[in-house]
């Protein structure tokens, strides 16, 4: 394909591909900025301290091609593979993923030295990666394979590249270079069809988050509540949901400049932990803080979650 790029002709697949590059790179650009605005406005630690920098380029560079392209399992799939396994798919995607990388390198090094018709592909290519990559760097929640919507063709695109180096190479690999390249690209397609979503038993996330919002409501005794989530990064808007269409939502802390009487502020207050260790008494969240001063009244392990029930502290 590199050399393909160059000719005065373009196939249809490499009409395609240019014309797949440049409608995504101002999707890329502004979906980036987007990304890094959302992420700098974190509002707590949830208590954990933000991760390295460099660990989290590291992390988003090998799961933008593990995950896409060579569907390498999340974490709560290990148990389902032997180490060996897990060693030798690490081992695949890195040195796949690095060589396509460094290749796209000495091609941009190329062009720009040459100044040939490349060059410009070849620059939102490198910037495209670059950008994309680095930006993840200053984002300090949880980052999930769908933020990578505006990266989503740039992984196929290089290792597409890195298979048609092999396959056209006659230098080094000589005879041999066609059988490499249709054994690596028989590999990921073994790995696509072997990794299915289907096959694995869903987390039935939803299924969880009603049946411990229907636990807190039994608890409740019909009585308004405050509510909180002790969490390491997810939304507590499917809990409070559940909660508004069973006609009984919580009683949201208002702030004392808009509520001094503190009428917000109800006699029990319900808190899911959702991380552990959890020490939902003293913690730094407004709706645990804004409740006062309390004690612990009943705690549950609830599904995977621990709930806490919080009454106001009284003088013995």
């Amino acid at each position: 394909m590199p050399r393909a790029l160059g000719r005065p002709g373009f196939s249809f697949s490499e009409r395609f591909i240019k014309l797949l590059i440049t409608t995504a790179a101002p999707l890329a650009f502004f979906e980036s900025l987007a990304a890094l605005k959302f992420g700098s406005l974190k509002k707590e630690s949830y208590l954990t301290p933000a991760p390295n920098f460099f660990v989290v380029i590291s992390d988003v560079f090998f799961r933008l091609f593990g995950r896409l392209v060579f569907t390498y399992p999340p974490k709560e799939q290990f148990f389902w593979h032997s180490s060996l396994v897990l060693n030798l798919w690490t081992g695949f995607v890195l040195i796949t993923a690095i060589f396509a990388t460094l290749l796209l390198i000495y091609y941009f090094y190329k062009s720009l030295k040459q100044k040939d018709i490349n060059l410009y592909k070849y620059s939102l290519l490198v910037f495209w990666l670059g950008f994309g990559v680095l930006l993840f760097g200053f984002y300090k929640k949880d980052i999930y394979d769908y933020y990578f919507s505006f990266l989503f063709p740039l992984p196929f695109i290089l290792v597409a590249i890195l298979l048609n180096f092999i396959w056209e190479n006659k230098k080094y690999i000589k005879r041999y270079s066609k059988y490499l390249a249709l054994l690596i690209f028989a590999a990921i397609l073994s790995l696509n069809l072997f990794g299915i979503p289907f096959k694995y038993e869903p987390n039935r996330q939803l299924n969880q988050m009603r049946s411990i919002a229907d636990f807190i409501m039994t608890k409740t005794n019909t009585k308004p509540f405050n509510f909180a989530l002790i969490t390491g990064g997810n939304s507590d808007h499917a809990y409070r949901y559940f909660f508004t269409i069973w006609n009984h939502p919580p009683t949201t802390i208002e702030d004392p400049a808009k509520d001094p009487q503190r009428e917000s502020v109800e006699d029990q207050l319900f808190v899911i932990c959702e991380s552990v260790p959890c020490e939902p008494i003293g913690h730094s969240l407004w709706e645990i803080a804004g409740f006062g001063r309390a004690e612990i009244e009943s705690q549950w392990d609830v599904s995977v979650v621990k709930v806490y029930k919080l009454v106001h502290f009284k003088e013995k």
